[in-house]
């Protein structure tokens, strides 16, 4: 979510009570272990990275736990950022770790679902300067897919994209998944959901498609695997 100045602070309390709300109801209801705010300069077991990560950010309502037998981790993060000469712009997600079974080996891969402005974009090419836009690899995939989602990978593995997130993938994340943001990084997917007021039918939503995406992935990876 993008707070552009003047909102009043009333309207942030309620989205934060009502975001920890969802939070909470999602711990209680999938038996995860729910903390208040945590503070990721110490506690290690609670960091989420990901391109939304940096040294000012702060986390809160944070949960952790396992659903259907896979590790998933589930918090709110703001954080402010500037450019030079430039009021700062404040911005908040609610983000979702999945986190694969196995070494799937997926390169590192950014989507954006048309929701980033050119201060968080000068933001994350400084921190990921390799990152490149892969929209030629998707060129001949559902074209919702591009409508939809604006594509990055580091430049020297772009052409393996499509080993990972295969037609059939990004065809579904297109039609069924598009409303977040994704991010598979190491072992980890991370998916971002920046509404003003995210819901616990968000989060279901984002776990629905973590989970999917984890097995997807972990799936095309091992086919990658048995051709190689």
């Amino acid at each position: 979510m993008l707070n552009l100045p003047g909102i009043p602070m009333l309207n942030n309390l309620v989205q934060v009570s009502s975001t920890g709300r969802a939070i909470s109801q999602f711990a209680k209801r999938h038996k995860l272990v729910y903390f208040g705010k945590v503070d990721h300069r110490y506690d290690e077991h609670a960091i989420v990275r990901g391109v939304t990560a940096s040294a000012g950010h702060t986390d809160r309502h944070f949960a952790v736990g396992s659903i259907k037998g896979r590790d998933l981790s589930v918090l709110e993060r703001t954080n402010t950022m500037s450019l030079p000469g430039a009021a700062a712009t404040s911005y908040s997600w609610v983000i979702m770790q999945v986190d694969l079974r196995q070494s799937a080996d997926v390169p590192h891969i950014f989507l954006d679902a048309y929701h980033y402005d050119e201060v968080f974009y000068s933001h994350l090419f400084m921190k990921f300067a390799n990152l490149k836009s892969a929209a030629s690899i998707f060129a001949d995939h559902d074209p919702l897919f591009l409508q939809r989602f604006k594509a990055y990978a580091p430049a020297d593995v772009i052409d393996e994209l499509e080993c990972y997130l295969t037609a059939d993938i990004s065809s579904m994340l297109a039609h069924h998944y598009y409303q977040f943001d994704y991010e598979i990084q190491g072992s980890a997917i991370y998916i971002y959901c920046n509404k003003e007021v995210v819901t616990f039918h968000d989060l279901e939503h984002m776990s629905q498609s973590g989970l999917w995406l984890a097995e997807q992935l972990e799936h095309s990876s091992t086919a990658r695997s048995g051709h190689a």
